[in-house]
């Protein structure tokens, strides 16, 4: 008894040190994005693209069942908004060539960054612990929604009001 309420203890540690709504991310984290165009750059994952002031988010793993279900609705609200957020889509598996094989595979359909994070730079910056996690930020870094899983419809509508 007394180990379950040690771990009980130990986990509500931990998922109080995520971040949530309100919190404040500096990410200063450089890592290469693969542009839709077919370059590279190396930029930081708060960067946004065309002086938009809000990024949109995703961290996902190519081993992902949820995330692969995830993707396609991730994409849909990514060609309806493009003109109101910069949307990236943040690759944390450890294989730098699966992440750029997924890409390839699924090039025609990423029209944002695809951000390669395999030494998991930027998934300890935004203390990422379960995927698919999406975040819309504003411009200083402040998170204004985040959400762990699939989307579900309620989801998907709060993204759109706050990117409108």
């Amino acid at each position: 008894m007394k180990k379950i309420i040690f771990m009980s203890l130990v986990l509500c540690g931990f998922s109080s040190m995520a971040l949530e709504v309100g919190d404040l991310v500096q990410s200063g984290v450089s890592l290469n994005h693969l542009m839709a165009d077919g370059t590279e750059k190396i930029q930081d994952v708060l960067l946004t693209e065309k002086g938009q002031k809000l990024t949109v988010l995703e961290f996902f793993s190519t081993t992902c069942p949820a995330c692969i279900e995830n993707q396609p609705q991730f994409i849909k609200l990514a060609n309806e908004l493009s003109d109101r957020a910069t949307f990236k889509l943040v690759g944390l598996d450890r294989n730098e060539k699966q992440l750029r094989d997924f890409y390839q595979k699924n090039r025609s359909e990423i029209v944002f960054p695809y951000v390669l994070d395999h030494k998991r730079l930027a998934t300890k910056a935004f203390k990422v612990s379960a995927t698919p996690t999406s975040f819309i930020l504003d411009e200083s870094g402040k998170i204004l929604f985040k959400h762990e899983g699939v989307f579900e419809a309620a989801d998907l509508q709060t993204i759109r009001t706050l990117l409108k």
